[in-house]
């Protein structure tokens, strides 16, 4: 271009791109080309980029393969063009944009076909960053722009589930209704306000008939990003329109696949949109047939570009012809009607050995059911006569509400697997949790009020009955209409789909009359552990696998043992289990608790141990199934249902907690270092000053967030006055844990405050026991806490105090040798005759001799019991290491 200024009117040039190497020839005498640049120019010169282009885009195929850089002069021979070359900064322009891919996408350099093209038709102005930050980028070397591949013509009415979902009134993508309100698309579909959006649904025609419906929310997977490659991960979005959808023959809900229901290799799809053709873009909804292909071979296709992320699924024909391109991204993917895949992205379009590749519906099941509200309406109807069968990976039959296939791997309903017909007198606890006279859930009633369940068999607006006293859930017993429920507040479902926090607790309007076919089931203390091969008993109504119940007896209560398994081999079975979990089952498999069964209990000698969750397959190798751990949530059960329930017995084995058991009400003054932990303003442990911001406690108190908890500071009121300081940091010593006998072992832990404390005569911090240092057998100890006043009792709002006597290890080990002693770093401290102790909601607290710290409360069996001393970890054994972590 000559220098006759900057031209009004937008310019555009081709050049050919040209070799590093020849670049770097030309440039040698400047030092050749930085690394991640690339040239493009015509060897007699005469075309090329110049000032006022910088930053402009340099595209092959409309993909920005380049950015305008520098260069020799304009269009001088010998002196190519250079361009920043966008496949080198890739992931940095992903880290720092965090633009939504808006097409089938595909990938970088790579050239990843690239699907959506709507937008990009509506880009005018060709500068590359301001058009990657509005989230309307050029596609990255987009390599066709091709769609529904090999297809034909479709009415609505073949898949009324099908709608376009509009950007500005235009077709930017497919999208695929499940209930009377969401829409299921693909997560790259989404970015910007929900009122530039909306959806047209009825219609074979993507810009006329139907109805049209605005978009008033759009949810897209937290965990939406794409790898390196430009692969999306979790590609999912829910959108929620209005007015809601009304449902005939051209509009519908699909059901949906059950979640880790498994596509089967080499069954038809079909994949519906309005993409493009061969012939251009499709005016009219296209149709195409293709089979599944398996996760390996697909994974073989991609090797060079990472493979394909976890949660997705391929299709194509060996030989290409068939596929999904762009516009047809969000789309439905279906096998025998039902909704197994979301169009998602592939290399280039019907190309042969480049599957398509579709976000896996099976494997976002409950994160669609948590999203969407978990609406019964979901076009997942529950069908009558399969409503038990369904196993998704959280054994509810609600969520299931889907016929599972029957190689279905994460699929939660099934059954009591390789078990037996049983009589409620022998599990007098278990409940049938039910939806208008329908078997939903298991449950256990602890109180005369109250029953436990999984969080993931409750929902909201929902209104439950409980029938007990009967092995038959549709006869027999008695009714119980729900008052109200809990379900625990940190329950989510992770990005996997797996339950985190999966407990609630219903009350009863009528309570329950106790008889030998209703009773209370004693709970696993809090920090009890399950003793790995020790014997679990799981009953419930799920379906019972291949066996084929005798007539008379499908809806009758079936019983199965299990063994415990170790969290670290159900770690390995299983990938990952979140904390506050258990695990039950056969190496070899063949007995399982399966859907229909969740919320039901596991029981070891009688007591509460575990609630059914979720599992990998039913009753298979390898596979063991989640129970949620009664342990782990012990004081959280106690807090939300303030019952009378036999879990306030601390019999053996042990609950770490506990509290002032003989002692009298004392002033913050005398004890300025005590504090109260706390959760949602409840006091659950005691914990100790030991500088202006860290305090000393059991970490058996520590198994929650940071943010979670609160330190209420000088004050003798555990619920008033003082200061509250939100804790920052939690650090749990490395090695706790609890022994086979339930013991906890290196019970301590330490938490930071954000805001330190003022110290004064209230808040002060207490002098440690140094490393080594002991007392003499027989000296008193203060105690000091806010737990219960006696066994069994609630917790109280005043500060006690009480003096026990330290006694010795040989003392304290021949009390608890039929449990195997006391572990390495703990002491002992009670009169013989009991009557004084700490017992539960003083755990945490401290035990001081002389006014230092000798002590934290750990745990004991019972409470001031005589012959059973309280426990306590040993300050000067930690010393150390709460020097180490804390600096004091």
């Amino acid at each position: 271009m000559t220098n006759t200024g900057a031209p009004a009117v937008l310019q555009k040039v081709q050049v050919p791109v040209i070799s590093k190497e020849d670049c770097y020839r030309q440039y040698g005498k400047r030092g050749g080309i930085p690394d991640g640049q690339i040239c493009a120019a015509y060897p007699q010169g005469g075309k090329d980029s110049c000032q006022g282009d910088s930053g402009g885009p340099l595209s092959v195929r409309q993909r920005l393969v380049g950015v305008v850089s520098w260069g020799h002069g304009c269009a001088v021979a010998g002196s190519p063009g250079v361009y920043i070359e966008v496949s080198s900064y890739r992931s940095w322009i992903r880290a720092h944009s965090n633009f939504p891919l808006k097409r089938r996408t595909y990938a970088s350099y790579s050239q990843f076909c690239v699907a959506t093209a709507r937008i990009m038709n509506r880009l005018i102005v060709l500068v590359a960053v301001s058009a990657i930050a509005a989230g309307n980028a050029l596609p990255f070397l987009d390599q066709s722009d091709h769609r529904i591949i090999g297809g034909r013509n479709a009415s609505i009415e073949e898949v009324p589930y099908q709608v376009s979902f509009q950007y500005y009134n235009s077709h930017t993508c497919g999208g695929s209704i499940i209930s009377k309100d969401w829409v299921l698309t693909a997560g790259h579909c989404v970015g910007g306000s929900e009122r530039l959006y909306s959806v047209r649904a009825g219609t074979a025609f993507n810009q006329q008939g139907g109805t049209r419906h605005n978009v008033t929310r759009i949810i897209r997977h937290q965990g939406y990003n794409s790898t390196d490659a430009g692969i999306p991960t979790y590609d999912i979005a829910l959108v929620q329109v209005t007015p809601p959808f009304t449902f005939n023959s051209t509009r519908k809900a699909v059901k949906l696949f059950g979640l880790g229901e498994q596509s089967l290799p080499n069954s038809t799809s079909t994949i519906s949109g309005w993409g493009r053709t061969e012939n251009g873009t499709a005016r009219v909804l296209q149709v195409v047939n293709i089979p599944i292909v398996s996760k390996a071979a697909c994974e073989k296709a991609y090797k060079k570009y990472g493979g394909i992320p976890d949660g997705q699924i391929c299709a194509a024909y060996p030989n290409g012809g068939k596929d999904s391109c762009q516009g047809d991204s969000g789309g439905p993917l279906t096998i025998g009607g039902r909704l197994a895949g979301i169009v998602s992205w592939g290399y280039g379009c019907a190309l042969a050995g480049n599957p398509g590749v579709y976000t896996e519906v099976a494997a976002y099941r409950f994160w669609i059911k948590s999203n969407s509200g978990g609406s019964r309406q979901l076009g997942i109807a529950m069908n009558a006569e399969n409503a038990r069968i369904v196993r998704l990976v959280l054994l509810v039959t609600e969520v299931a509400l889907v016929i599972a296939h029957p190689f279905a791997r994460f699929n939660p309903n099934s059954r009591i697997v390789g078990g037996d017909t049983t009589s409620i007198a022998r599990v007098p606890y278990q409940v049938s949790i039910q939806i208008d006279g329908d078997h939903n859930c298991g449950g256990s009633i602890i109180s005369k009020d109250w029953v436990i369940t999984a969080a993931h068999c409750v929902d909201p607006d929902t209104n439950y009955t409980i029938r007990a006293g009967s092995n038959n859930h549709e006869d027999g017993g008695s009714i119980h209409p729900m008052a109200e429920y809990k379900v625990h507040e940190r329950y989510i479902l992770d990005f996997d789909g797996l339950p985190v926090n999966d407990i609630a607790l219903i009350r009863v309007e009528v309570p329950f009359e106790f008889d030998d076919n209703v009773q209370a089931i004693e709970m696993y203390n809090q920090g009890e552990a399950a003793v790995v091969g020790s014997v679990g008993v799981v009953t419930g109504w799920g379906e019972m696998g291949e066996k084929v119940p005798a007539k008379g007896e499908e809806n009758l209560l079936q019983i199965v043992e299990v063994p415990i398994t170790s969290k670290h081999s159900c770690f390995t079975g299983v990938t990952r289990v979140p904390r506050g979990q258990i695990c039950a089952g056969y190496p070899e498999g063949g007995k399982d608790a399966c859907g229909g069964d969740s919320g039901g209990p596991l029981a070891i000698d009688g007591r509460l141990a575990g609630i059914v969750s979720w599992g990998l397959e039913c009753a298979q190798p390898g596979y063991p199934g989640v129970y949620t751990e009664v342990a782990y949530y012990r004081r959280w059960i106690r807090n939300k249902s303030a019952a009378e329930g036999p879990w306030y017995s601390l019999i053996n084995p042990f609950t770490p907690g506990g509290r002032i058991v003989g002692g009298k009400p004392t002033t913050i003054q005398e004890v300025p270092y005590q504090v109260s932990l706390q959760v949602n303003g409840f006091g659950f442990c005691g914990g100790i000053i030991i500088s202006k911001e860290w305090v000393l406690t059991a970490a058996h108190c520590a198994n929650y967030s940071p943010y979670q908890v609160t330190i209420r500071a000088g004050s003798a009121t555990m619920s008033s006055g003082g200061s509250l300081h939100q804790v920052s940091q939690i650090v749990q010593h490395e090695n706790h844990k609890t022994n086979p006998f339930g013991i906890p072992v290196n019970d301590v832990a330490v938490m930071r405050v954000k805001t330190p404390f003022e110290l004064d005569e209230t808040r002060r911090a207490i002098d440690l026991f140094r490393p080594g240092e002991s007392s003499r057998h027989g000296i008193k100890a203060v105690i000091t806490g806010w737990g219960s006043v006696m066994e069994g009792g609630v917790t109280t709002e005043v500060l006690n105090r009480v003096s026990v006597p330290l006694i010795s290890m040989e003392e304290c080990n021949d009390a608890y040798k039929s449990f195997g002693g006391i572990p390495p770093g703990q002491i002992c401290a009670a009169y013989p005759e009991g009557g004084k102790d700490a017992c539960q909601g003083d755990s945490g607290g401290p035990m001081t001799v002389n006014g230092r710290l000798a002590g934290v409360v750990s745990w004991g069996n019972g409470c001031a019991r005589p012959r059973y001393p309280g426990v306590y970890s040993e300050v000067a054994y930690f010393r150390e290491w709460i020097n180490q972590k804390t600096g004091v």
